[in-house]
């Protein structure tokens, strides 16, 4: 059993480590005008945020699959040490092209990161305390994505723009030196046999889907013979996949699993929130810069009631999923976001911010409180040498969600902004940079202008109206996740019985 002192210390370890790597996912975001106008190019602006998510989320289910196999210390301090490599590579470049590289090898550092953080938790926790623990690590991530781009804007203003990658460095070796210090594994007797057909197949099919919604609707069109292309790319390789994974020995993403109507209905609640959740963060400070005037940090911080409500929901649902069925967490959860997006969906310019203040807690909340409950879900009667995969494929669904829902709904908000912008004429270029300069400003006189930004925010709301159509849809699909309740295993029912014999440890609702 672990001491308190060294459950604090590798607590300590992996919450660093998941703040920096959730912190890079947004924290360039601020910095890049000053680092596109130091570099002198715009080439590859887009993809300095891009290759940070398609890197992470690909390397999420190999690494947490490495981690079944090789160890959890052992797959952690690799992803941490790559990490730390790519910070130091990305404050060093010289080029827009370097930096798009060096963000790449920060991603995979970052992928392995998270997934094998909550396994570890899982495996040093008790039942009783596994929950609250995963919790805390979501709240951390949940935090730092969205303070990323405020940390960004003042390192940036007051240091430079590499110091939101040197930041990385003391960090990072911090996280490496409490790990080392105070997590010793204990490995069972398993052979590690690698499928590296089913791990380079899946690597290929998650490259190309992400790709597929990374440059439709912006690069090529969802129309277009490229997004065909890799549309068709993406499903022979998946198809693929299944092939061998059926067939391997030790497969590399147990297909099983999803056999499982718990896990498999899990996966597609986090999915949906995860569409929420992103569009709810990448849309917020843009509309209310819109409505509202408030500059680029003001509108920023319209999101800290969200991670209010996610900080403290987070917590509780770490206890409220020891005490109910899995069923009624999720209900309640989804109740919450459903409301709060129905509200974001019915906000007006003359609307007060405290509607969308209320609104944002409600949304916060719902999906803090189904942090825990969706990784205790998922786990629920997991085998040992699973752990580390499933506890990759929660966050990757939940980051999959975002990547599609910000693809999808930005394609919608696009297309109703077109409609609307019609009534003007054609829509220039110099007309579009001068809508930017106006919320650069915070507002302006100019009546085309205004005209235009108004438009802009009317097709804002669309999305906020789909995202509760999508909200509407998780909450339904939770509802078959079915009654179960947290329980102990036998190995643990015996030590902790004389100290928990309340109704929590019933199998049924």
């Amino acid at each position: 059993m672990n001491t308190p002192k060294v459950s604090f210390g590798v607590l300590s370890a992996l919450m660093v480590a998941m703040l920096l790597a959730a912190l890079d996912q947004t924290i360039v975001a601020t910095a890049m005008p000053q680092i596109v106008t130091e570099m002198g190019e715009m080439t590859y602006y887009s993809w300095i945020f891009s290759i940070y998510m398609i890197a992470e989320l690909v390397a999420m289910p190999i690494f947490g699959k490495l981690s079944d196999l090789f160890g959890r210390k052992r797959m952690f301090l690799t992803g941490l040490i790559v990490f730390i490599v790519g910070s130091a590579l990305c404050g060093y470049a010289q080029s827009l092209a370097g930096l798009v590289l060096f963000r790449g090898i920060q991603g995979i550092g970052a992928g392995a990161i998270m997934p094998v953080a909550f396994a570890i938790v899982f495996d040093i926790f008790p039942v009783d305390k596994r929950a609250r623990m995963q919790a805390f690590l979501a709240t951390v991530f949940g935090i730092a994505s969205v303070f990323g781009p405020i940390i960004g804007a003042v390192l940036t203003e007051y240091l430079h723009w590499r110091w939101i990658f040197y930041m990385n460095l003391p960090l990072g070796l911090l996280s490496v030196l409490l790990l080392i210090r105070f997590y010793t594994e204990k490995r069972g007797q398993h052979s590690p046999s690698l499928d590296w057909q089913g791990l380079l197949l899946l690597f290929g099919a998650l490259a190309a889907l992400l790709l597929v919604f990374e440059w439709a609707g912006s690069s090529f069109g969802w129309h277009s013979p490229a997004t065909a292309g890799i549309l068709l790319a993406f499903l022979v390789l998946f198809a693929s996949f299944i092939w061998v994974e059926r067939r391997a020995t030790e497969p590399f993403i147990p297909l099983h699993l999803f056999g499982g109507r718990r896990f498999s209905v899990s996966q597609v609640v986090g999915l949906l929130q995860g569409a929420v959740m992103m569009v709810t963060i990448m849309y917020i400070p843009l509309y209310m810069q819109l409505v509202s005037g408030n500059g680029v940090s003001g509108s920023g911080y319209m999101l800290m009631p969200m991670m209010l409500g996610l900080v403290v929901c987070s917590v509780v649902g770490g206890r409220v999923v020891e005490k109910i069925s899995y069923r009624q967490a999720l209900l309640i959860a989804g109740a919450h976001i459903v409301l709060g997006t129905v509200l974001l969906g019915s906000v007006q310019a003359h609307s007060s911010n405290w509607l969308t203040i209320c609104s944002l807690i409600l949304v916060g909340g719902g999906l803090g409180l189904s942090f825990p409950v969706l990784f205790t879900t998922s786990l629920h009667g997991a085998e040992q040498e699973h752990r580390g995969t499933i506890n990759a494929l929660v966050p990757f669904f939940r980051s999959i969600g975002g990547v599609i829902g910000v693809s999808v709904f930005g394609s919608i908000q696009m297309q109703r902004f077109a409609h609307r912008a019609a009534e003007e004429g054609k829509v220039s270029p110099s007309q579009l940079q001068a809508v930017h300069e106006w919320l650069q400003r915070g507002g302006g006189t100019d009546p085309s202008v205004q005209n235009l930004a108004s438009y802009l925010a009317d097709s804002i709301i669309w999305v906020f109206q789909a995202s509760a159509v999508t909200a509407v849809l998780s909450l339904l699909a939770g509802l078959w996740i079915g009654r179960e309740r947290l329980v102990l295993p036998p190995s643990e029912a015996a030590a902790y019985a004389p100290k928990s014999g309340s109704r929590r440890h019933a199998g049924k609702a």
